[in-house]
């Protein structure tokens, strides 16, 4: 009672000195890339550049960073939380708590917990979007939750489209564009296909959809090969990782999960639209064009980024480029309009890939644990980079188990299949597994530097008008880097695994480098409190 009573009261103090949540409005979210105080998408801005036009922390200085406050959430569990600030107040999630944080000292204004109201699954939460003084989350357990952004008071709840017998869920936050909402489950399965669409914000009414694995009458269905199986709902989901958006043309760019549960042996289809970026009329659902990036889903490689978003000079012309990426270990840039590659570049160790595997197994980089997962990369007009993490972590794949899965193979469900198969891809030891952070010239892939970690990269990145790239490793280092050279600047450990956002952000003339610091899921290698730790200078 005592919290509730300070938070209560904190708010309405926060409301009484006339920082209330009445915004950003859509202009707002427009221009949010040259917005220095906000940070009001999970990669800053709706084309997920993750820069800020910020210097007063620069690499002369940066070495002079200091903790100025610390807030510890008080859980256990995954913490990948991407947080965003407006006016002044700091927004991140858990897998079912969200937390407003004055952004200049980590005082709590409120703290809001969901009461799931299905069954949970894929334990993680990534983020927050906000429109309008509303803030939007997903839940494990199928739902999209909307709290007031000034008192955390829950507005409404829903469960958009789930089928009764899935178990859906919304790992990373929607997006909201004007009167829509756009969202679709991260966990399309079992019997959900998956799906992107966009809801009339007010009523939760359907304006469009998109599905992720075609209806049978569909562009697209035959690319799944069993007409049957499709038709009955039996082939497992395609999710959705990311979003971004091109004001301009109107495009919404997503991309998409391997087919679920991950399909780890060659099929012969390519699985449309599985590990893919699609480009959506955002107002219509139409799609534009679509990018394949690993056609099939043998690997278990998904496609994770839908941005950063910018523009490059070619060869004299300057062309309007996106960068998308996934577990294939590959920066992928492709024109906006026509979804053309201008270039592929590696940015992590590939070997034997596409290779045909072997009884005594096939050795493959990247394996089905890497390469970008959901931190994408930075890009600097400054220096006219991509900065990208990355893991580095192989799988053996085994011919003989997918030949027994073939034999095995009648009379049961494709689920019962899939699920089979995907026991014969052996990771290797975590010990072996590396990360690294590639800074690439965005007009060419040309590497200019890259650093290499002694764990997989799971923290989110930052570029700065300073010449300063943050980021964060799963050992809970923050790390400031030379965005030019490479140098090491700054390292400060925060005390728990760096696998959710690194942002900066000014407040009345301070700049300020926010840090969600914890556990990372179990997985990579790192443990720590769930603890939100604002950084800036003496």
């Amino acid at each position: 009672m005592k919290t509730r009573i300070v938070a209560l009261t904190l708010a309405a103090l926060f409301l009484g000195l006339g920082l209330g949540h009445d915004g950003p409005d859509q202009d707002a979210l427009n221009a949010a890339h040259e917005n220095t105080s906000d940070w009001l998408y999970v990669g800053h801005d709706y084309g997920q550049r993750n820069f800020v036009n910020v210097d007063q922390i620069d690499e002369s200085n940066v070495h002079e960073l200091v903790p100025v406050c610390m807030y510890q959430v008080g859980e256990v569990g995954s913490f990948q939380a991407k947080p965003i600030v407006h006016r002044g107040v700091l927004f991140f999630t858990m897998l079912r708590t969200t937390v407003a944080l004055d952004a200049s000292d980590c005082s709590e204004l409120w703290r809001h917990t969901w009461q799931p109201r299905a069954e949970e699954r894929g334990l993680s939460q990534r983020g927050v979007t906000i429109k309008d003084g509303t803030l939007v989350r997903g839940t494990s357990d199928g739902y999209l939750v909307a709290l007031d952004a000034a008192t955390g008071e829950e507005t409404w709840a829903r469960n958009l489209r789930t089928h009764p017998d899935s178990r859906e869920n919304y790992t990373n936050p929607p997006l909201l564009f004007e009167d829509l909402l756009i969202a679709g489950p991260s966990w399309p399965w079992p019997h959900a296909k998956g799906w992107v669409a966009a809801f009339d914000f007010a009523s939760g009414e359907e304006v469009w959809s998109f599905n992720t694995v075609p209806d049978p009458d569909e562009p697209g269905a035959e690319s799944w090969g069993d007409m049957d199986a499709l038709e009955a709902g039996e082939f497992q989901g395609v999710g959705i990782w990311d979003y971004s958006l091109d004001v301009d043309r109107e495009i919404l760019y997503v991309a998409t999960a391997d087919p679920k549960p991950d399909v780890v042996f060659p099929l012969g289809y390519d699985n449309l639209y599985s590990a893919s970026l699609l480009a959506l009329d955002v107002r219509s659902g139409d799609l534009r064009w679509y990018y394949q990036l690993t056609p099939g889903g043998q690997y278990g490689w998904d496609a994770s980024q839908a941005g950063p978003l910018f523009t490059a000079t070619i060869n004299g012309v300057e062309r309007d480029l996106i960068a998308t990426g996934g577990k294939d270990g590959r920066l992928h840039v492709l024109d906006r309009d026509t979804g053309e590659p201008v270039y592929v570049v590696p940015v992590t160790r590939q070997k034997n890939v596409g290779e045909p595997f072997t009884e005594d197994g096939l050795h493959m980089c990247p394996g089905h644990r890497g390469s970008l997962m959901w931190s994408g990369p930075a890009y600097s007009p400054e220096t006219e980079m991509l900065y990208t993490p990355t893991i580095d972590w192989c799988t053996t794949w085994y011919a003989g188990d997918a030949e027994q899965y073939d034999e095995e193979a009648e009379g049961r469900s494709i689920l019962e299949r899939h699920l089979t198969a995907s026991e014969y891809g052996e990771p290797d030891p975590f010990d072996e597994a590396i990360g690294w952070l590639y800074a690439t010239d965005a007009a060419t892939g040309e590497v200019a530097w890259r650093h290499q970690f002694d764990k997989p990269m799971l923290g989110g990145v930052v570029a700065t008008a300073g010449n300063v790239v943050f980021t964060g490793d799963v050992d809970g280092n923050l790390i400031a880097f030379q965005a030019q050279s490479g140098d090491v600047l700054y390292r400060f450990n925060t005390g728990g695994s760096i696998a959710g956002g690194v942002i900066t952000y000014e407040l009345d003339g301070k700049q300020y480098v926010a840090v969600m610091s914890g556990h990372d899921s179990g997985l990579w290698g790192s443990r720590g409190a769930a603890t939100a730790v604002l950084f800036s200078l003496p």
